[in-house]
């Protein structure tokens, strides 16, 4: 059994999803700790966000805090702490803080891959 205490390892992400500097990752549960899913804290400064990506697995974000937008296929989604939204699997997409305010989510997926598309 592990407790976990998430913002207490916050780390700048170093991963190529990301276009921009201002966000912070912490793995919560990986696939260390169990075979079937994952969960990382990921934390965005104003107007941070990722690239447009796609994953091969459905992908679940459930926002923690301030207001964040989540663009699918060209569509704009507000997403605000407390509410949840899943991307299927292969949808193109990018999320990430809006200019004036910070975002935080915990992103909850399978193992698999993530692939760029711009």
């Amino acid at each position: 059994m592990s407790v976990i205490k998430p913002g207490t390892n916050l780390k700048a992400s170093s991963e190529q999803v990301f276009d921009r500097e201002g966000v912070f990752m912490e793995p919560l549960v990986t696939d260390r700790d169990v075979e079937i899913q994952r969960l990382t804290l990921v934390r965005f400064t104003k107007g941070a966000r990722t690239r447009l990506h796609t994953h091969t697995y459905d992908q679940v974000l459930l926002a923690t805090e301030g207001t964040g937008v989540v663009s699918i296929e060209g569509q704009d989604n507000e997403l605000q702490a407390g509410q949840i939204i899943v991307i299927p699997r292969g949808t193109p997409h990018w999320h990430g803080a809006r200019d004036d305010s910070p975002f935080a989510h915990i992103n909850i997926a399978p193992p698999g891959e993530t692939h760029i598309i711009q």
